[in-house]
């Protein structure tokens, strides 16, 4: 009877408690994504015509295949100091 009673009770307590199991939403799967994209961003600043640009190499669909670099000039001001400078 102490075995049923015990039981119950450890039931009861687990029942009681209050577990909640959230799944990302495709928006936050997209923002993930997005942050680790950024991450990858590298910057430089051409010495000849002073121009700043921000580099990033993008993948394919999948992330392995048809993918190629991605460059673009950005203002030097704009780039903040604690962003890696490709030297």
């Amino acid at each position: 009877m102490k075995n049923v009673i015990s039981i119950l009770c450890v039931t009861l307590l687990v029942a009681a408690c209050d577990f909640e199991i959230t799944l990302p939403t495709p928006e936050d799967r997209e923002r993930e994504r997005m942050e680790l994209r950024a991450s990858t961003i590298r910057f430089f600043k051409e010495p000849e015509s002073g121009l700043c640009f921000a580099y990033l190499w993008v993948g394919g669909a999948d992330g392995q295949g048809d993918g190629g670099p991605a460059l673009s000039e950005v203002p030097c001001d704009k780039v903040q100091r604690t962003s890696k400078f490709v030297k």
